[in-house]
């Protein structure tokens, strides 16, 4: 069997209750900061451009 450990980072406090705030609010959408999307076969494509500082991203998923 695979075992995976997916562990989150905190990073950004303060940032997700003013954003959650202005998509409710119909402000922005969600669909708008989402850069980047992935498969979990990508995933190193993905971490790859998440730690490019040349990269233009702003939210990059992770599909399961």
């Amino acid at each position: 069997s695979k075992d995976i450990t997916i562990e989150g980072i905190f990073r950004y406090q303060n940032t997700y209750i003013p954003l959650i705030k202005l998509i409710s609010q119909r402000r922005i959408s969600f669909k708008s900061i989402v850069t980047h999307r992935y498969n979990l076969d990508s995933i190193e494509d993905a971490f790859r451009i998440a730690n490019d500082p040349k990269e233009e991203k702003m939210k990059i998923i992770i599909e399961i």
